[in-house]
Order: C-alpha cells, then sequence, then structure tokens
C-alpha cells in the first residue's frame, strides 16, 4: 500500500479484499460473518440470487484486535 491508501479507511470492504487487507481465508471470513462476530451486508437486486457481500471493515478490525488481546 502506499501513503496515500493507507490514509483513506474505507467504511465497507468486498469479501476479497478483506481477505487481502487482513491475511483471512474467505471460508474464516464467511465463518465470522455466520456467527454474527462481524458485520457484513448483502446487496443485491430484488429478484436476483447473486448480490456484492460487504464487511464493516471496523468490525472486522474491531474482531481482530480483541483477539489480539486474549
Amino acid at each position: 500500500m502506499n501513503a496515500a491508501s493507507e490514509s483513506i479507511k474505507p467504511e465497507w470492504v468486498r469479501l476479497k479484499t478483506a481477505e487481502k487487507i487482513f491475511d483471512l481465508s474467505e471460508s474464516y471470513l464467511k465463518k465470522l460473518i455466520q456467527e454474527n462476530k462481524i458485520k457484513s451486508r448483502l446487496l443485491k437486486d430484488r429478484g436476483q440470487i447473486r448480490g456484492v457481500r460487504l464487511i464493516s471493515y471496523d468490525s472486522l478490525n474491531s474482531y481482530i484486535e480483541e483477539a489480539a488481546r486474549e
């Protein structure tokens, strides 16, 4: 990351972006979502099966920070 991208923290990130930023697997992130340990939203058009999964950057970061303290 360059200095400009480090200073701008997104509020929501796509699942694949969260995998890269936090170096976590897709299956682990999905487990955290399913267990309501991190905030996530699925954006999709009405009637569509697929959509875009977004993860709250702050909730994932907070989860990791809390886990590091334990």
